[in-house]
């Protein structure tokens, strides 16, 4: 299979209807196994550099929002991987086709924010871990550092506002 498929941007239209052509069932095994072959210290040595975390991460997103047990035979190899694989890599941006509207700029915000920063997961997680360690946490020893409203001091709200707000950022 070449490593450019496309010679011309992929609307997301045409990708989801890529991925779509396999079932979720067959593609998230495939897509497994590509994920711990080509993990994030060896993707870029992949067949074309596709197997990026960010866009393995992407297909199985898309298979499981858009995707339905009742398409294709329930084969999926690894050249409809890598054909999926290159369809996102020939994505158009949606800024560039619809000329800056607000609607693509939310678009192109929502594909990004989560492809290469944190491999599409939620920072929710990680930031609610953190609020729960220090805002809810008894200690068995009396704090010196964090006490009562140290929030307020270093952050200018308490902590659960941080949260939220950077949530929302």
């Amino acid at each position: 299979m070449a490593a450019f498929l496309y010679d011309r941007l992929v609307t997301d239209h045409e990708y989801v209807q890529r991925v779509r052509q396999q079932r979720p069932s067959a593609l998230l095994p495939v897509i497994a196994a590509a994920s711990a072959r080509w993990h994030s210290d060896t993707w870029w040595n992949s067949p074309y550099r596709k197997y990026t975390p960010w866009a393995l991460a992407d297909v199985a997103r898309t298979s499981l929002a858009y995707g339905n047990e009742y398409r294709g035979d329930g084969s999926c190899t690894e050249n409809d991987l890598m054909a999926m694989l290159a369809a996102y890599a020939a994505l158009t941006d949606p800024m560039i086709r619809d000329g800056g509207s607000a609607e693509s700029v939310a678009s192109w915000l929502l594909r990004t924010s989560g492809e290469q920063f944190t491999y599409q997961e939620s920072g929710f997680n990680d930031l609610a871990r953190t609020a729960a360690l220090f805002g809810q946490t008894r200690t068995a020893r009396t704090a010196t550092c964090l006490v009562d409203g140290w929030d307020q001091e270093l952050l200018g709200c308490s902590l659960s506002d941080y949260v939220g707000v950077t949530q929302l950022l």
